[in-house]
């Protein structure tokens, strides 16, 4: 099967953003960094509000099959209704992941959406810990000494927006080696990010883990909003070049700091990689 994949056509299935373009750039990183791993005939980012649009993308595959990985962080309304869509794929929603179906006389394999992955724990652990390294401030504090708030998207529009995140924030609360606890919060549902300033946590130290693919407008503009940093002093941060959020802050009895997005962990192109080779054989063998 590892010919098989030799000859297929990775796409990397993008929400993408009209406002910011790095959501654009991650994508493209990423697919350039899966390239040169040499496992597919072609690997390439394609997104859903700008180009190259998802359709596009499949209609100029060279490759057979093609797999496509939805770079989202939940089952829902995306996964499971407009990518499919935009795709123009023949079960619309779609309720099973992996869904193989044909496309234009090519074998079509839509897998779950990356967020469901199991080794998105371990992308999760590795923001945390790197931003603690990376601001030791007013000391090195370790990851076993804070309290982990995971902050997703989620949406009123499908019950399934928040499943992965919820179900992974209660795994890490469930080994105290890793952290003193983990809860969700969200962009868009209940409980908001505002919020973590009244968890009751069993310490001060608090790291925010955006789990969203990019730093684009949630990630560097919507959660440090949310936490009371001034819309004015984000922007001339961003003006300037600077981190939206000085790492940690000291607010309402929290100190806290924000990690990158856990799609900008250095551990996402092998999780991907490792998802395909496992996972897209046994689908393409059924």
């Amino acid at each position: 099967m590892e010919t098989k994949l030799k000859s297929s056509t990775l796409i990397l299935a993008i929400h993408g953003s009209t406002e910011d373009n790095r959501p654009a750039l991650a994508g493209q990183r990423l697919a350039d960094t899966i390239r040169k791993h040499g496992l597919f005939r072609e690997v390439k980012a394609a997104f859903h509000k700008h180009a190259p649009l998802l359709h596009e993308t499949i209609d100029q595959a060279d490759g057979n099959p093609v797999v496509i990985i939805p770079m989202l962080m939940s089952s829902g309304f995306f996964a499971e209704k407009i990518f499919p869509k935009a795709l123009q794929l023949d079960a619309v929603p779609i309720d099973r992941f992996p869904k193989v179906t044909g496309y234009k006389g090519k074998t079509v394999v839509y897998a779950h959406p990356i967020g469901l992955h199991s080794g998105m724990k371990s992308l999760v652990i590795e923001s945390a810990k790197t931003v603690l390294e990376q601001h030791p401030f007013p000391f090195k504090t370790p990851l076993s000494k804070t309290s982990i708030a995971l902050i997703g998207h989620g949406t009123s529009q499908h019950t399934k927006s928040r499943g992965s995140a919820d179900a992974l924030a209660e795994e890490l609360s469930s080994d105290p080696d890793i952290c003193q606890g983990s809860r969700t919060f969200f962009i868009e549902e209940n409980p908001a990010i505002k919020e973590i300033y009244q968890w009751n946590t069993p310490t001060r130290n608090v790291v925010v883990v955006p789990f969203m693919l990019a730093d684009g407008p949630h990630a560097i503009q919507d959660i440090p909003i949310a936490l009371g940093q001034p819309e004015r002093e984000i922007e001339e941060r961003l003006e300037k070049g600077n981190a939206t959020w000085r790492n940690p802050t000291e607010r309402n009895g929290k100190r806290i700091w924000i990690s990158q997005p856990v799609g900008l962990s250095p551990l996402l192109p092998d999780l991907i990689i490792d998802y395909v080779r496992k996972e897209i054989p046994k689908v393409l063998i059924d």
